[in-house]
């Protein structure tokens, strides 16, 4: 729903979210291992201690070696001083910076180098690197949205969300969208600039920072061997999309967690976590549940997605990904099916136009994919019972009309489940989703249109492993509908 607003939002920021940091890498679990290593440890820095203390008696019964191992100590730190200042030329950093200490940017080049080993891809040329604040996001943010989205696309984007309950009519998408991406985002890489950004809360270059810049590196290694721009294609519907975005965003996640393990200690884990932890969700926890599960997607699922390609074959197996992206989200929430080959199902519509008549304007037709009928589903019910009702998806398309004069919705969906059994449990999904919604099982059977209503009408039909959703300001233009379409 809403490539330009939602879905495609996160290639066109490739940003790391900060309280996606916590949920896709699993930093408590870490954070709780390293306190436990530090509690096993204890007995042993006790014993070191007492071995300190004896140590130190034996020096001051030395004053005189003491010395001479000081001279000699100065006079080694003297050569090596020398000689790192002969070798300054041949270290001289290779990426731009922007704003940025010559402290923090020795450790970046450090951090870069990591990450090139880690993912087994180098720099084909350098990378912009810049520091924003969170008023320089927030400005970012919204010219950007204002250059890739305009009015009318915002409209509809509305329309098409609201015509599954996912958010009002009277949202303020692009307003919430803004303040959404000002608080959550940590730093991003810019594919059309070739540049990457970092947020600076003015905390120093702590832990967070160091993670943020490895999740983003990996975004500009993967733009120079893949060009995340040609694989971003417009071609791409609306859930093959969120596919390609989980498997951006879940190499990269990987490659960060295994950076974290790697090159981490103790201290900088704990403040990593109590970062992630104390980090702004207003805005986050304030949105609609639909948008918050769609910020997330990309980096919990795509992070998994990621590690069982990479168990199976290392990233040699993520490398060939790219050439043979995944179609639906289906490959993400089930990366054997990815891997085994199966391929969504096409379906399509028939036009719809001259039933409506030319007072209904069409708004847009896309894939909802099986995560998409999740979030559908999650507005009423529970996850375990969402989860297991949309799994089975074979392959959909939906269409969307908006009444001009009376602002009243249509909107048609057609689903092909891989079994009639599966069919049957998405079903029962909806029936029980009518209970929530409208307070009662609904008029009529599935074969000829399970029915429910209060302000709209929605009804389902069944036939075999195929199943259709359509709403309606009226019953019988219902069945208008669903004459046409089957």
């Amino acid at each position: 729903m809403s490539k330009a607003i939602l879905w495609g939002a996160v290639l066109l920021f490739a940003a790391v979210a900060i309280g996606a940091i916590a949920a896709s890498v699993l930093i408590f679990t870490e954070y709780q291992q390293v306190q436990s290593d530090i509690d096993s440890e204890t007995s042993q820095i006790a014993q070191l201690e007492n071995q300190v203390d004896a140590l130190k008696a034996e020096i001051d019964e030395s004053q005189e070696r003491k010395k001479e191992l000081s001279s000699y100590v100065s006079e080694l730190e003297a050569e090596v001083e020398e000689k790192t200042l002969a070798l300054t030329p041949e270290l001289t950093p290779t990426v731009e910076a922007s704003g940025i200490d010559y402290d923090i940017y020795e450790a970046l080049d450090t951090i870069e180098l990591q990450v090139q080993e880690i993912r087994k891809l180098d720099l084909v040329e350098p990378v912009t690197r810049q520091l924003f604040d969170r008023y320089d996001l927030a400005a970012w943010v919204e010219r950007t949205l204002d250059e890739e989205l305009s009015d009318e696309e915002e409209w509809r984007s509305v329309i098409e969300l609201a015509a599954f309950e996912l958010v009002d009519l009277n949202i303020d998408l692009r307003g919430l969208m803004t303040d959404l991406y000002t608080e959550q985002i940590g730093g991003f890489y810019d594919y059309e600039e070739e540049a990457l950004t970092i947020i600076d809360d003015d905390h120093g270059f702590t832990a967070l920072d160091k993670t943020v810049f490895v999740h983003e590196l990996t975004h500009a290694l993967q733009d120079q061997h893949y060009d995340l721009e040609l694989l971003d294609s417009d071609d791409l519907n609306d859930d093959a999309a969120l596919a390609l975005a989980s498997l951006i965003e879940g190499d990269a996640t990987l490659t960060m967690q295994i950076h974290m393990i790697q090159y981490l200690d103790a201290s900088e884990m704990r403040q990593l976590f109590e970062e992630s932890m104390s980090a702004e969700t207003q805005e986050l926890e304030g949105s609609p549940p639909a948008i918050q599960a769609q910020l997330v997607f990309p980096y919990e699922a795509g992070f998994v997605f990621a590690q069982r390609l990479a168990e199976r074959g290392g990233f040699d197996e993520l490398d060939k990904a790219y050439a043979d992206i995944p179609q639906s989200t289906e490959h993400i929430l089930h990366p054997e099916l990815y891997l085994a080959g199966e391929v969504p199902i096409d379906v399509s519509l028939p036009p719809l136009t001259d039933t409506l008549g030319v007072e209904w304007e069409y708004i847009d037709s896309n894939v909802l994919g099986e995560f998409g009928l999740r979030l559908f589903l999650l507005e009423q019910l529970e996850i375990e019972m969402a989860s297991d009702a949309s799994a089975g998806w074979g392959g959909d398309t939906y269409v969307v009309f908006l009444h001009q004069e009376d602002q009243e919705i249509v909107m048609l969906s057609d689903i092909v489940w891989d079994s009639e059994d599966e069919a049957d449990e998405f079903v029962n999904a909806i029936v029980e989703y009518g209970r929530q919604r409208f307070g009662w099982s609904g008029d009529g059977d599935v074969s000829d249109g399970l029915c429910w209503s209060d302000d709209y009408y929605l009804c389902l039909f069944q036939s075999e492993d195929e199943t259709y959703l359509v709403r309606a300001p009226s019953e019988e233009l219902v069945f208008e509908l669903i004459e046409v379409a089957r």
